[in-house]
Protein backbone atom coordinates (compact mmCIF):
# COMPACT_ATOMS: atom_id res chain seq x y z
CA UNK A 1 0.00 0.00 0.00
CA UNK A 2 1.55 3.55 -0.49
CA UNK A 3 0.93 6.31 1.14
CA UNK A 4 0.24 9.56 0.35
CA UNK A 5 2.54 12.18 1.16
CA UNK A 6 1.66 13.70 4.53
CA UNK A 7 3.38 17.43 3.33
CA UNK A 8 4.88 18.65 0.39
CA UNK A 9 7.17 22.09 -0.55
CA UNK A 10 4.67 24.79 -1.12
CA UNK A 11 7.48 27.35 -1.62
CA UNK A 12 10.61 29.43 -0.65
CA UNK A 13 10.48 32.65 0.52
CA UNK A 14 12.12 35.50 2.24
CA UNK A 15 10.65 36.45 5.57
CA UNK A 16 10.76 39.37 7.19
CA UNK A 17 14.27 38.80 8.56
CA UNK A 18 15.41 38.23 5.13
CA UNK A 19 15.97 34.50 5.96
CA UNK A 20 14.80 32.14 3.73
CA UNK A 21 12.16 29.82 4.61
CA UNK A 22 10.06 26.75 3.17
CA UNK A 23 6.48 26.44 3.56
CA UNK A 24 5.44 22.83 4.25
CA UNK A 25 1.75 22.46 4.54
CA UNK A 26 -0.47 19.30 4.47
CA UNK A 27 -1.13 18.04 1.01
CA UNK A 28 -4.78 18.81 1.46
CA UNK A 29 -4.71 22.76 3.12
CA UNK A 30 -2.67 23.66 -0.13
CA UNK A 31 -3.88 27.33 -0.12
CA UNK A 32 -2.52 29.75 -2.80
CA UNK A 33 -0.23 32.15 -2.23
CA UNK A 34 -0.90 35.44 -4.55
CA UNK A 35 1.56 38.03 -3.18
CA UNK A 36 0.86 41.87 -4.23
CA UNK A 37 3.95 44.61 -3.88
CA UNK A 38 4.24 48.24 -4.46
CA UNK A 39 7.25 49.96 -4.84
CA UNK A 40 7.00 53.96 -4.07
CA UNK A 41 9.25 55.68 -6.60
CA UNK A 42 11.74 57.68 -4.90
CA UNK A 43 10.28 57.92 -1.70
CA UNK A 44 13.12 57.56 1.35
CA UNK A 45 11.26 56.76 3.99
CA UNK A 46 8.46 54.36 4.48
CA UNK A 47 5.05 55.42 5.70
CA UNK A 48 3.05 54.29 8.39
CA UNK A 49 -0.19 52.24 7.67
CA UNK A 50 -0.92 50.32 10.78
CA UNK A 51 -4.44 51.96 10.49
CA UNK A 52 -5.45 49.80 7.34
CA UNK A 53 -7.25 46.17 8.29
CA UNK A 54 -4.80 44.24 6.71
CA UNK A 55 -1.18 43.41 6.84
CA UNK A 56 1.57 46.53 5.21
CA UNK A 57 5.17 46.01 5.97
CA UNK A 58 7.26 48.36 4.23
CA UNK A 59 11.04 48.54 4.15
CA UNK A 60 13.87 50.56 2.30
CA UNK A 61 15.04 47.75 0.51
CA UNK A 62 13.04 46.61 -2.92
CA UNK A 63 13.33 42.91 -2.10
CA UNK A 64 10.34 41.17 -2.55
CA UNK A 65 9.21 38.03 -0.51
CA UNK A 66 8.89 36.27 -3.47
CA UNK A 67 12.81 35.78 -2.99
CA UNK A 68 14.67 34.55 -6.14
CA UNK A 69 11.50 33.30 -8.12
CA UNK A 70 10.16 37.22 -7.97
CA UNK A 71 8.80 37.89 -11.70
CA UNK A 72 9.94 41.54 -11.07
CA UNK A 73 12.96 41.65 -9.14
CA UNK A 74 14.27 42.69 -11.66
CA UNK A 75 12.35 45.29 -12.45
CA UNK A 76 12.46 46.60 -8.55
CA UNK A 77 16.16 47.09 -8.93
CA UNK A 78 15.96 49.12 -11.66
CA UNK A 79 14.09 51.96 -9.12
CA UNK A 80 14.82 53.55 -6.15
CA UNK A 81 11.87 53.93 -3.21
CA UNK A 82 9.97 52.00 -0.34
CA UNK A 83 8.75 48.65 -1.25
CA UNK A 84 5.26 47.74 0.58
CA UNK A 85 4.58 44.37 0.85
CA UNK A 86 0.51 43.77 1.15
CA UNK A 87 -0.73 40.70 3.25
CA UNK A 88 -4.25 39.10 4.81
CA UNK A 89 -5.21 40.38 8.11
CA UNK A 90 -3.90 38.07 10.80
CA UNK A 91 -0.38 38.99 9.13
CA UNK A 92 -0.71 42.38 11.41
CA UNK A 93 0.73 40.19 14.09
CA UNK A 94 4.13 41.50 15.14
CA UNK A 95 4.90 37.41 15.43
CA UNK A 96 4.54 37.13 11.95
CA UNK A 97 7.63 35.51 10.52
CA UNK A 98 6.41 34.77 7.27
CA UNK A 99 6.14 36.14 3.53
CA UNK A 100 2.96 38.46 3.33
CA UNK A 101 0.33 36.71 0.65
CA UNK A 102 -3.00 38.53 0.04
CA UNK A 103 -5.46 35.57 -1.02
CA UNK A 104 -8.18 36.95 1.35
CA UNK A 105 -7.38 40.40 0.02
CA UNK A 106 -8.70 38.99 -3.33
CA UNK A 107 -11.74 37.31 -5.18
CA UNK A 108 -9.62 36.43 -8.34
CA UNK A 109 -5.63 36.40 -8.66
CA UNK A 110 -5.78 33.26 -11.02
CA UNK A 111 -6.21 35.04 -14.62
CA UNK A 112 -7.54 38.29 -13.63
CA UNK A 113 -6.98 40.38 -10.51
CA UNK A 114 -9.92 41.69 -8.54
CA UNK A 115 -10.24 42.34 -5.25
CA UNK A 116 -12.92 41.40 -2.19
CA UNK A 117 -15.77 43.90 -1.98
CA UNK A 118 -14.72 44.51 1.79
CA UNK A 119 -11.51 45.59 1.61
CA UNK A 120 -11.60 47.38 -2.02
CA UNK A 121 -12.25 50.96 -0.78
CA UNK A 122 -8.86 50.31 1.78
CA UNK A 123 -6.86 49.12 -1.63
CA UNK A 124 -7.80 52.27 -3.37
CA UNK A 125 -6.71 54.24 -0.72
CA UNK A 126 -3.51 52.81 -0.65
CA UNK A 127 -2.55 53.40 -3.35
CA UNK A 128 -3.62 56.74 -3.58
CA UNK A 129 -1.59 57.50 -0.21
CA UNK A 130 1.54 56.00 -1.75
CA UNK A 131 0.94 57.97 -5.14
CA UNK A 132 0.95 61.10 -3.27
CA UNK A 133 3.92 60.12 -0.62
CA UNK A 134 5.88 59.16 -4.05
CA UNK A 135 8.50 62.31 -4.77
CA UNK A 136 7.50 61.26 -8.95
CA UNK A 137 4.04 61.12 -8.00
CA UNK A 138 4.22 57.09 -9.32
CA UNK A 139 4.09 53.96 -7.78
CA UNK A 140 4.65 50.11 -8.98
CA UNK A 141 2.15 48.19 -8.05
CA UNK A 142 2.87 44.05 -8.85
CA UNK A 143 1.41 40.82 -8.33
CA UNK A 144 2.92 37.44 -8.76
CA UNK A 145 0.99 34.35 -7.90
CA UNK A 146 3.44 31.19 -8.83
CA UNK A 147 0.47 29.19 -10.33
CA UNK A 148 -0.73 32.13 -12.24
CA UNK A 149 -0.53 32.98 -16.31
CA UNK A 150 2.36 34.39 -17.94
CA UNK A 151 4.21 37.70 -16.52
CA UNK A 152 2.73 40.96 -17.92
CA UNK A 153 3.80 44.81 -17.94
CA UNK A 154 1.67 47.54 -18.38
CA UNK A 155 4.39 50.09 -19.35
CA UNK A 156 2.11 52.82 -19.51
CA UNK A 157 1.45 55.06 -17.18
CA UNK A 158 -2.02 54.79 -15.58
CA UNK A 159 -3.88 57.14 -13.20
CA UNK A 160 -5.58 55.80 -10.47
CA UNK A 161 -8.77 55.87 -11.96
CA UNK A 162 -7.87 54.29 -15.28
CA UNK A 163 -6.98 51.30 -12.70
CA UNK A 164 -10.14 51.23 -10.96
CA UNK A 165 -11.53 51.43 -14.29
CA UNK A 166 -10.05 48.60 -15.46
CA UNK A 167 -10.24 46.31 -12.50
CA UNK A 168 -14.11 47.26 -11.93
CA UNK A 169 -14.31 45.63 -15.67
CA UNK A 170 -12.06 42.83 -14.81
CA UNK A 171 -9.29 43.39 -17.57
CA UNK A 172 -6.29 43.64 -14.94
CA UNK A 173 -4.59 40.74 -15.38
CA UNK A 174 -2.61 38.60 -12.53
CA UNK A 175 1.11 38.13 -12.52
CA UNK A 176 1.35 41.67 -13.49
CA UNK A 177 3.05 44.95 -12.67
CA UNK A 178 1.40 48.39 -13.13
CA UNK A 179 3.22 51.31 -13.66
CA UNK A 180 0.29 54.02 -11.76
CA UNK A 181 0.79 57.51 -11.41
CA UNK A 182 -1.24 60.70 -9.80
CA UNK A 183 -3.36 62.50 -12.58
Amino acid sequence: MVREAVTVVFGVYYGRDRRLFTVLAPRRFLLPMPSLEIVCLDQTRPSDFACIPFAVESETELVSHRGPSSLFQHDFARVNGCMYHIGNPEMKDPKWAGAYIANDLLDEYWDGLRFTASYRPQVQELRAALVASSPARRILFTTDYQFGPMRRRYTRWRTLEEFRRLHDAGQLRANALCALCGG
